[in-house]
């Protein structure tokens, strides 16, 4: 009787042997090529940051600002802010101001002085200053005082 089932006991064997071998080696081989391989993706926690000497605005992901003023975007504003946003590219000149923000490789952080400032930078500086939530103005120009003394 059991030479009758001997094939079929050699071939089971055989079977669990290379599964065996093909379950040691599974980490060595590439997948499947119609399966994309899970790329990272960063999830901002905020649209922009602006870091000055007088304090921090912070443009959430949906148009909420908060910090030195608080309020909501407009929907046309926001959509012109993200774009702008979109446009930032990591690097530094050095100076006060900050700009934080996030791109598909995840955080950065601009610095820079205000006159110096990229004209990417600058145009998104200037929508905050006409939206009312962010002060631009040299304190010599405030008080009224002219800069050649």
């Amino acid at each position: 009787m059991f030479k009758r089932y001997l094939p079929e006991f050699l071939a089971s064997i055989a079977m669990s042997v290379l599964l065996l071998i093909g379950y040691a080696m599974r980490g060595s081989m590439a997948g499947p090529p119609h399966v994309p391989n899970p790329k990272a993706r960063v999830e901002p926690r905020f649209l922009l940051e602006v870091e000055n000497p007088k304090g921090t605005l912070r443009v959430g992901n949906h148009g909420e600002v908060s910090g030195l003023r608080e309020g909501k975007i407009g929907e046309t504003d926001f959509v012109d802010l993200r774009l702008a946003a979109q446009q930032l590219r990591p690097g530094s000149n050095g100076g006060k101001w900050k700009l934080r923000f996030y791109d598909e490789k995840g955080a950065h952080e601009n610095t820079f002085e205000l006159e110096k400032a990229d004209p990417n930078v600058q145009h998104i500086l200037d929508n905050l200053r006409i939206l009312g939530y962010l002060d631009l103005q040299p304190a010599h120009q405030k008080s009224g005082q002219s800069r050649a003394q």
